[in-house]
């Protein structure tokens, strides 16, 4: 991605937004189509711990993915949209499995690794393809915990989240 901020400030916001927008898009549809076979397909981890639990399952995940990937395809390419969704979607289950091992059950707060795992996944896989500009990257890392709050808080008041955070 490469900012035209020198001339242009509403062309820096637009390539901010071409860059959330997947990864926001696949991660809110994740839960939103969520529900139906887990991940997991129940498997414990060597701790005896469930992999990932009931809150990452296959129609979420691919439902999340593809809803990204069709944002990010409209807005910056097909490349560059699936990079970033499927970031978003890895980051998701993995934050899911770093919190089985922190023995945090599903819906248990984890600061910081609730609000950034999909964004920083999302991050280091478009990265390593594509040239990601700190300025871009810091906007996302400043907006990303408020938004996420944002949307969690509207989840909850839509009854589609069982707690505000």
């Amino acid at each position: 991605m490469t900012t035209s901020t020198n001339y242009y400030p509403w062309g820096f916001i637009y390539e901010v937004f071409c860059f959330l927008a997947p990864m926001y898009v696949a991660n809110s549809f994740a839960l939103l189509l969520g529900g139906g076979k887990p991940l997991d397909l129940g498997k414990r981890f060597i701790d005896g711990r469930r992999l990932l639990g009931d809150g990452k399952t296959f129609r979420g995940a691919i439902g999340g993915f593809l809803f990204g990937g069709v944002v990010g395809f409209l807005l910056c390419g097909l490349g560059e949209g699936l990079t970033l969704a499927s970031g978003s979607i890895l980051g998701d289950i993995f934050a899911s499995f770093l919190k089985r091992r922190l023995k945090l059950e599903r819906g248990e707060p984890a600061p910081l690794l609730d609000q950034l795992d999909f964004y920083l996944f999302a991050s280091l896989f478009f990265s390593i393809a594509y040239d990601l500009e700190i300025e871009i990257f810091l906007t996302g890392l400043i907006v990303t915990p408020i938004s996420h709050l944002i949307g969690n808080l509207l989840a909850y008041s839509l009854k589609i989240k069982d707690r505000p955070y």
